[in-house]
């Protein structure tokens, strides 16, 4: 089975479990037939990202916008 490489990221004060379970849950549901590995930051390699925004975080949008132009499958969540 392949591996489906995934970064899941968000703002420092960002602290809802709850809504971390349910969007990477979504998100993540056409992934199924694959083993999901969770990376870390800037990690090569990545497939996707799931961010968890604010709408005002400088370093979370950095990552979106690197994500974006790699090519990566994006997913944001603002809250």
């Amino acid at each position: 089975m392949s591996k489906y490489r995934v970064i899941i990221a968000g703002c420092r004060d960002f602290d809802n479990y709850e809504l971390l379970k349910e969007k990477c849950d979504y998100f993540l549901q056409d992934e199924k037939k694959e083993d999901v590995v969770i990376i870390s930051g800037h990690a090569s390699g990545a497939d996707a990202l799931i961010a968890f925004w604010d709408g005002k975080s400088r370093g979370t949008k950095n990552m979106i916008d690197t994500a974006t132009k790699r090519g990566l499958k994006v997913a944001v969540v603002r809250y």
